[in-house]
């Protein structure tokens, strides 16, 4: 991972990752720098890696987002994905599920904040983390009110 600083306040960490039309490994990368926020078991992220892969994938085939969902939570990518991963169908069912309590799958579509916005065949993608620094708020003293 290369790492470039533009000024005080702003740093640029590169990492190069195959191709997301061929490897799910971009996908993979970026649910894992998304982790703090998701919270997503090693398990879970990579089947949803898989969801994602082949969602972009099909995204070039398909427009409609509802269909496209459709079509990833179906039968022949579900087996391509246990193909790939090696996951038992029931393991992969129980992490499906899982996806679904956290709210990462609502009525079989994809909650869209786990869905990078990445346009077939780019070359480059940004994330980009914003931290907003703010200064310690004075706790409030604790009121005794025994005495009152």
């Amino acid at each position: 991972m290369g790492e470039k600083q533009l000024d005080r306040n702003c740093n640029i960490a590169s990492m190069r990752v195959k191709n997301p039309h061929t490897s799910s490994m971009f996908f993979y990368r970026w649910l894992d720098f998304l982790r703090p926020f998701h919270k997503l078991t090693i398990n879970e992220t990579k089947v949803l890696a898989e969801l994602l892969y082949h969602r972009y994938k099909l995204s070039g085939v398909i427009t409609d987002n509802r269909v496209l969902d459709m079509v990833v939570l179906g039968r022949d990518i579900k087996k391509q994905i246990l193909q790939d991963t090696g996951l038992g169908q029931n393991n992969y069912s129980v992490l499906l599920s899982s996806l679904k309590s956290k709210g990462v799958i609502v009525n079989n579509i994809i909650n869209k904040k786990y869905i990078p916005d990445i346009k077939v065949d780019c070359k480059r993608y940004e994330l980009i983390l914003s931290f907003n620094i703010i200064e310690d708020e004075q706790e409030q003293p604790e009121v005794d009110k025994s005495t009152e």
